[in-house]
């Protein structure tokens, strides 16, 4: 479910767009798309409140995952409205990845990518120049599993983002930019 798209895929783009009405749903909701595959979200805001009864509460996206070769992004984009979810919230994004999976697939993902090419893990995502305002919050005490002010679960190369919303969590890992991190974050301020 999303203010703009529930799903966007296939080299889909989302340039410019604002949403201001409320997001609610079981899984995979945000303020602009819900669910990406293969997507680029550029210069988008968020005003209303997200809420995912389940998993992947997102100001801007939900589930962010790029499996193509094509580098992906999601670049000066912000989020005003307040994110919940029961398991991995972010203010941007609640979960962005390589389709690879599993954590341990994920750090192999960000290794390789460091290993083979000598610059930041995460060479075909980036998650760039983008500013949080709203609270994020994970509401398990069971699962909760990541919670961020800007991503819950980051596998990007995470750039020049800054967070000033309060995170809260119920259960394990949040943090002020990524609640876990399988990527690399530069140049992030966080003030929440």
């Amino acid at each position: 479910l999303g203010g703009m798209a529930g799903l966007s895929a296939e080299g889909g783009a989302i340039y410019n767009c604002v949403n201001r009405g409320a997001a609610r749903g079981y899984q995979a909701c945000a303020g602009i798309a819900g669910l990406c595959m293969d997507t680029d979200i550029a210069a988008c805001f968020n005003y209303g409140a997200v809420r995912a009864e389940r998993v992947w509460g997102g100001g801007i996206v939900g589930f962010f995952e790029r499996y193509g070769a094509a580098r992906r992004l999601i670049a000066g984009c912000v989020n005003h409205g307040c994110v919940t979810a029961a398991d991995f919230a972010g203010g941007i994004a609640a979960h962005a990845e390589e389709a690879a999976g599993d954590a341990g697939a994920l750090l192999a993902v960000a290794q390789k990518d460091r290993a083979e090419k000598g610059v930041a893990s995460g060479g075909g995502m980036h998650l760039t120049a983008c500013l949080n305002f709203g609270a994020v919050e994970t509401t398990s005490q069971e699962s909760a599993m990541g919670t961020g002010g800007i991503a819950g679960t980051n596998v990007f190369y995470l750039s020049r983002c800054v967070n000033l919303g309060a995170v809260s969590s119920r259960g394990a890992f949040a943090g002020g930019i990524a609640g876990r991190n399988f990527g690399d974050a530069a140049e992030c301020v966080n003030f929440g």
